[in-house]
């Protein structure tokens, strides 16, 4: 290195004569031990570990951090092939991508979308970044690696990465561009791509056709107002498998910052059985509104907390006027015994068929009803309310 350097000062003017050319060749020199010296220190103040090597591969220069994240003295790496510092296994890759960058000289990652490893004197390995610089010299190719451990972002990555897959929804999570960067094993089962299939490629791949304008500005508007929120409240949105299939999903957003830009993460759920079971309920609460006979349903301390249109017929009363107040608005005065024993029943999960009695309207008008109760439960099979009908 120290001749590379030196030999990079102009040629003497032959018509300067003997006295000049040695005078110029003392100041080139000062200059170049100068340069020299910058160097180092530049090389040395680096805050990774700086590998020079010639275009044979073999250690021209190194700094102290070098001999740190090593483990090397630097008498003994000067001079030897810098496979000394990478893993068995590695090694021919090595040569190939070392080779490949010699035809193609330009500063950029080394080996970039691999995983790249360091090998210690000690035998341990350890990941690693590697960018690469090209520094032309008189001597010829000479390249610049600056080595990087990325162990504790490995160990973080690792971390996340477990979060992600031991998640009970789809993550996917994609740039600001939408292109999708990482997912986990819930969403391969949930849209039937391999994960090879789905990084990489635009997250409209799992959006229908018809939704996909409309996904694409709800995109971008997330991306000015970064905030964790359901993505298109209010909106349908829906899923699209790889075999073609649609099905309804709710999505969470949520922005993470890197160093490389905005990422979000987007956690998807399949809601078809909700909302399936939201079709039925709909369907049976249409066909109970839609009854002749008068319906209500009541907490187990009596309050109505139901009212079908046929009931608000029956006894004049609106939905509103009724909600929330006791079923003893509809029993006659000396019937108000009647009400706790029914209530009692229904407590301890009886359900009563044909009660005959009566029963007074919003107006006071007399009604001879046949009334058939029946306790409803929670999903652990607890009575929590009653409902009735005649």
């Amino acid at each position: 290195m120290e001749e590379t350097i030196s030999s990079a000062s102009a040629a003497p003017d032959p018509a300067s004569g003997c006295a000049a050319l040695t005078c110029c060749a003392g100041e080139r020199g000062a200059r170049s031990g100068g340069a020299e010296d910058r160097f180092r220190g530049l090389l040395e103040a680096a805050p990774d570990a700086m590998i020079i090597v010639d275009d044979t591969g073999t250690i021209t220069l190194v700094n102290a951090q070098t001999e740190a994240l090593f483990g090397y003295g630097r008498e003994e790496l000067l001079g030897r092939s810098v496979d000394l510092l990478v893993p068995d296994r590695f090694r021919t890759h090595h040569a190939l991508h070392r080779s490949g960058y010699a035809e193609n000289r330009q500063v950029r990652p080394m080996g970039a979308g691999l995983e790249l490893h360091g090998l210690r004197k000690d035998g341990t390995e350890f990941p690693v970044e590697i960018s690469l610089s090209p520094l032309e010299t008189t001597d010829g190719l000479l390249v610049s690696a600056a080595v990087r451990d990325v162990s504790d972002r490995k160990a973080a990555e690792d971390r996340f990465r477990g979060l992600l897959e031991a998640a009970p929804d789809a993550m996917v999570i994609v740039d600001d561009t939408g292109t999708i960067r990482l997912v986990n094993a819930q969403t391969e089962a949930l849209f039937g791509y391999g994960r090879e299939e789905l990084l990489g490629r635009s997250v409209d791949l799992l959006v229908p056709d018809r939704f996909r304008t409309h996904h694409t500005k709800h995109r971008s508007g997330y991306t000015h107002n970064r905030q964790v929120r359901p993505m298109g409240a209010g909106l349908e949105l829906h899923g699209l498998r790889k075999d073609g299939t649609e099905f309804p999903v709710e999505i969470s957003l949520s922005p993470l910052e890197t160093t490389d830009g905005l990422l979000v993460s987007a956690a998807v759920r399949d809601v078809s059985d909700r909302k399936a079971a939201e079709e039925r309920i709909n369907e049976l609460a249409a066909l109970v509104e839609s009854s002749q006979d008068a319906i209500l349903a009541k907490t187990l301390d009596g309050h109505i907390t139901y009212w079908n249109a046929a009931a608000q017929r029956l006894y004049g009363y609106t939905r509103a006027q009724v909600m929330g107040r006791h079923v003893s608005l509809l029993a006659p005065p000396d019937h108000g015994h009647e009400i706790d024993l029914l209530m009692d029943r229904l407590r301890n999960g009886e359900r009563v068929e044909h009660f005959e009695t009566l029963r007074v309207t919003r107006h006071g008008d007399l009604l001879d009803v046949d009334i058939t109760l029946w306790p409803t439960r929670s999903p652990d099979g607890e009575v929590i309310g009653a409902c009735a009908t005649w």
